[in-house]
């Protein structure tokens, strides 16, 4: 993606808040869901779907759904119950795939417009905005983008790099060739790692280095 190519980011918003992103045991009230679905839901979900109402205003906008994992959790549920013989749940296996979260939030907001689904590694969040980013250039007006994860559950924790605490976090996209703006690139030349750029998104820091194995990204800041 070339780092020429310019946008600007409303209305971000999160669960947890992002001076509350340490707190996990408060879940969202969800209003718009009916108690009966709203049991159903794991923290991950109810935290997406928290983040991806507060954009509701933008009507149709196409959605990028973003997330490494998903929601693994309920995956592993579903491995264990299958290797100790027990049948499965249809509700739980529906809940389970990659872009569940994305489809219910159309199902309860009667959203008929475009929404894409991306897991791609440490690269997730960079993936998603490219995503978003072609979308605009293609004639979107703006894209409403939607990403989340949660800690791996056992037996897969210990192969995670970082322990991140769950958080889901949603923004409208436009293409802006002035004014306040980001741009995000592939980086040029070896720099320190500033890791998830969630910080950099909430912060007024004038760039932001992510390396991801063999891949860097350059995030930057414009006046």
């Amino acid at each position: 993606m070339s780092s020429s190519l310019h946008f600007s980011i409303d209305k971000l918003i999160s669960w947890p808040s992002h001076v509350e992103i340490d707190s996990q045991t408060i879940q969202p009230p969800l209003p718009q869901v009916p108690p009966m679905q709203r049991r159903r839901m794991s923290p991950l979900c109810k935290a997406s779907l928290h983040a991806a109402f507060g954009l509701q205003e933008h009507g149709d906008a196409p959605l990028v759904y973003a997330s490494r994992y998903g929601d693994i959790a309920r995956s592993i549920e579903l491995l264990t119950q299958l290797s100790d013989g027990e049948g499965l749940s249809p509700t739980q296996f529906s809940l389970s795939v990659h872009n569940a979260i994305a489809a219910l939030h159309g199902i309860l907001t009667n959203h008929r417009g475009q929404y894409t689904a991306i897991a791609a590694g440490p690269e997730t969040v960079e993936a998603a905005f490219c995503e978003a980013l072609g979308m605009l250039v293609d004639g979107a007006e703006s894209v409403r983008l939607i990403a989340c994860d949660a800690p791996l559950p056992e037996p897969y924790a210990g192969y995670e790099a970082e322990h991140s605490p769950l958080l889901a976090w949603g923004c409208v996209l436009r293409l802006s060739d002035q004014g306040p703006r980001l741009s995000l690139g592939a980086a040029q030349g070896c720099r320190e790692d500033q890791g998830h750029p969630w910080a950099f998104l909430n912060g007024d820091a004038a760039s932001h280095h992510h390396q991801c194995g063999k891949h860097a990204w350059l995030w930057q800041r414009h006046d």
